[in-house]
């Protein structure tokens, strides 16, 4: 079976219904392959300079929706090497402590959505935090939102330790990445302000 853009595209904007899905699917032949692929990407950053966000789990969980995981290629998990680096952490995040949108608060955002997802259900720690991660979403040029939704879509067909520490860096991302827009008041069209990302 080719796979066409037309048929990736429309699998990716279809994970947005994936936490609203009230039954998993089957889960396809080869969905180890995905599992090991996020298992790669768990421990490295969501950016990188000179490529921005890492697509390699989106890619794989949208191959495994079109059950043709078995044809994730093994360079996508060598080139998770190209997003290594520290995972700085500064200490657990507290409520309203202002942490949300502060870049280099994303380890410790990676670990308190761990500890959540490892607690509570999947769905109800998504439930939890989407309603104040919604505004910022367009951090990250929108791939916190992306790779959460991406994550919940494969949760949605198997429940596996690397899909729910793939929806930990999502969630991550989105918080750390958190930008709200906002129309400047003179109504000119420049940016807003520009986010150092301490991970590029």
């Amino acid at each position: 079976m080719e796979i066409d853009r037309r048929a990736f595209l429309a699998a990716s904007g279809a994970c947005l219904a994936a936490c609203g899905s009230p039954l998993p699917r089957s889960v396809p032949s080869g969905s180890r392959r995905l599992d090991a692929l996020l298992a790669a990407n768990a421990d490295v950053l969501p950016e990188r300079a000179g490529a921005g966000a890492n697509h390699y789990p989106m890619a794989g969980e949208v191959l495994e929706t079109l059950e043709r995981a078995d044809a994730i290629p093994d360079g996508w998990i060598v080139g998770t090497e190209g997003y290594a680096g520290a995972v700085r952490r500064a200490g657990s995040i507290e409520e309203d402590e202002g942490a949300l949108g502060d870049p280099a608060r994303y380890g410790d955002w990676l670990d308190r959505f761990g500890v959540e997802l490892a607690a509570d259900p999947w769905r109800a720690v998504v439930a939890r935090h989407a309603p104040a991660l919604a505004p910022g979403l367009a951090g990250g040029a929108f791939h916190g939102m992306l790779r959460t939704a991406h994550a919940c879509r494969a949760l949605s067909r198997s429940y596996t330790a690397a899909r729910r520490d793939e929806l930990a860096v999502g969630l991550a991302y989105w918080a750390s990445a958190w930008t709200e827009l906002r129309s400047r008041p003179d109504g000119s069209d420049q940016p807003l302000h520009r986010v150092e990302h301490p991970w590029l």
